[in-house]
């Protein structure tokens, strides 16, 4: 019976029978589903439901103490039928989203300030922007070093002002613990995109 449960939902296969056997007996109501979402999903403690039908999942969130990040679906998920059934469908809208809110930052990242990309965007959208201004500004300077000898500095020095900035926000009020863990982890993550960098422009001075 639960490995018919787990060919359906393959995320199954990391809870236990115990577990498993709790959220099935949950029945029609996907309203008891949600001290369970963690059992399932990495990162996401609860569900949002539309407050006039709650077979309809409009977000999902991750809340720690009293903060919470929350992401909208792209589209609605509706959790009708086994429950098994419903959670496949709520995967395949957090992909859908993810790809959505992907492309949205890989816009977004080459034409907002830092400032207003960081705010606009969650942790994992934030940090991929980052890195994909890093990725371009780096690919820009080794294509062009040939033609232009300064290029490579001027690169090297840019990138040790976006890790300016990011290291100054931390000074500041951050308002919550989990906006403050993001910060901290762009700046950790730049620190090491920084190093790499620094690394090929003494490496080209040579």
């Amino acid at each position: 019976y639960l490995e018919q449960k787990r060919a359906i939902f393959p995320r199954f296969y990391f809870v236990s029978n115990a577990a498993i056997l709790i959220i099935l007996s949950q029945g029609s109501d996907p309203l008891q589903m949600q001290p369970y979402y963690e059992k399932v999903f990495d990162s996401v403690n609860q569900v949002e439901h539309d407050k006039s039908d709650k077979g309809k999942i409009l977000a999902i969130k991750n809340i720690s103490g009293s903060d919470e990040e929350r992401v909208k679906l792209a589209k609605v998920c509706l959790a009708s039928g086994s429950i098994e059934v419903w959670l496949g469908k709520l995967v395949i809208e957090m992909q859908k989203t993810l790809k959505a809110l992907c492309e949205t930052a890989a816009a977004q990242c080459a034409e907002m300030s830092l400032g207003d990309f960081v705010d606009a965007n969650c942790a994992q959208f934030a940090l991929l922007g980052i890195q994909f201004n890093w990725t371009a500004q780096c690919q820009e300077a080794l294509e062009k070093a040939k033609q232009n000898k300064a290029i490579v500095q001027d690169t090297n020095r840019q990138q040790l002002v976006v890790l300016q900035e990011l290291s100054s926000w931390c000074l500041n009020d951050l308002k919550t613990k989990m906006n403050r863990r993001k910060i901290e982890t762009l700046v950790t993550i730049h620190v090491h995109q920084r190093d790499v960098f620094e690394d090929l422009a003494r490496l080209h001075r040579s």
